[in-house]
């Protein structure tokens, strides 16, 4: 997911909620000595008309507590909540694991937002 902040000023996701997982967390991957490791984000800088791409092996959003199993070619609703500009509701597409360049073993399953419903 690439998410792009057209405004006027700079923002930070803050926050991702989906009634899909119990969970959605702000993440990073980080590579220690060959041996990758994930840490929490309190928040992920978008500085004014710039972007920053969400995939498995990076910055990224690990969705924990699943109520169903994630398959490919299905989708469900997402909620970001930015510092300024507030919640957006987005579609997330399901892709088959690996689709992004990640890890493809299936740890992450790769989601893609579809257009969001109202703002960008």
């Amino acid at each position: 997911m690439t998410i792009r902040n057209t405004g006027t000023a700079d923002d930070r996701l803050v926050a991702a909620a989906t009634p899909l997982a119990g969970e959605a967390r702000l993440h990073i991957a980080i590579n220690y000595n060959g041996v990758t490791k994930m840490r929490p984000l309190s928040a992920i800088d978008v500085k004014t008309k710039g972007q920053v791409a969400l995939r498995p092996g990076g910055i990224h959003l690990m969705l924990a507590g699943l109520k169903r199993p994630l398959k490919e070619g299905q989708s469900f609703p997402l909620t970001l909540t930015f510092e300024k500009v507030g919640k957006l509701d987005v579609t997330v597409a399901v892709e088959k694991a690996g689709s992004m360049g990640g890890r493809g073993d299936g740890w992450h399953d790769d989601v893609r937002p579809q257009a969001p419903a109202g703002r960008g």
